[in-house]
């Protein structure tokens, strides 16, 4: 399957981004590697205009889980690399005043796409089928509101790019907000148990990345938290600081959880543990009550 080579493909990109990350301490070095990684790979250059799908199932999850991680990638990066090229030296207010205005910005791209990112953010699929087959399929290069598509590139999709844009712009909203703490003083560190006047061990996540959110998404799905009434980008964002964990871009790997012969794989390990655990103090106290007797 097509798609499937080019997501293997998309993991050895995402490995080699993380060596990047790891070996260049500084943020715009680092980013004009990555950036370069990107636009030099074969599956960006050729990978797209080759693709020949086995069925709309996979079409769709190309456009919506392969091509847009990709993009989502070379948004974020490119984003973070103008944002700190132009971040201004002098006081912290200054500061503070420009990378809120990134954060405005952010905040106009989604008033004027909410009902998509509502959408993307409630893992809706409905529109599938639509948003994620090839425009020429669509018989135009026009989205579903009528506004012109800007593609990139010959194989295209109506939302590929928007949605791309979706998961860059919630990734980079993390980064200005966590820059803007730095900023203000917040203590992050204490909700990770080590604050000064909050001692305690510190929390750090040793299961699957994919785990911690199949059990959020549960969580959202269930009404748990707030009644519902809370984003699941927020819910990401508090399990990130409490444990120490960048869960990255949790939408594309909700969707490949879908995808799985068992979607529920972390839940149901949760139920198995819970249940066998149950049972061994069971059997230990009707071991202790026998002798006893």
């Amino acid at each position: 399957m097509v798609a499937s080579a080019l997501q293997h493909l998309l993991l050895q990109i995402e490995s080699e981004i993380k060596e990047i990350e790891t070996s260049e301490p500084l943020i715009i070095p680092r980013c004009q590697r990555i950036i370069q990684k990107l636009n030099s790979c074969e599956f960006y250059k050729k990978k797209f205009r080759q693709a020949d799908f086995h069925d709309k199932a996979e079409e769709i999850f190309f456009f919506k889980n392969v091509k847009s991680a990709f993009y989502s990638k070379l948004f974020f990066y490119t984003d973070i690399l103008n944002i700190e090229s132009g971040r201004p030296n002098g006081k912290d207010k200054k500061k503070r005043k420009y990378l809120e205005s990134q954060l405005d910005k952010l905040s106009e791209h989604f008033e004027s796409n909410k009902a998509f990112y509502q959408y993307c953010r409630l893992g809706f699929t409905d529109m599938d089928d639509k948003y994620f087959i090839r425009i020429s399929e669509l018989g135009n290069r026009y989205d579903q509101t009528g506004g012109l598509i800007h593609c990139y590139d010959k194989l295209s999709s109506s939302h590929d790019l928007l949605y791309a844009r979706v998961v860059a712009n919630d990734l980079l909203q993390q980064y200005l907000t966590r820059e803007l703490r730095q900023l203000t003083g917040v203590n992050i560190s204490a909700l990770e148990g080590e604050g000064k006047d909050k001692p305690g061990v510190r929390l750090t996540w040793t299961e699957s990345k994919a785990g911690l959110i199949e059990l959020l998404y549960a969580l959202h799905s269930a009404d748990c938290i707030n009644k519902g009434k809370v984003g699941l980008r927020d819910l990401a964002t508090f399990a990130e600081r409490v444990f120490a964990i960048n869960l990255g871009d949790f939408y594309r790997t909700y969707h490949e959880m879908k995808l799985r012969s068992s979607r529920t794989k972390f839940i149901d390990l949760l139920k198995d543990r819970l249940s066998d655990k149950m049972d061994q103090e069971e059997d230990e106290n009707d071991y202790v009550t026998r002798k006893v007797s």
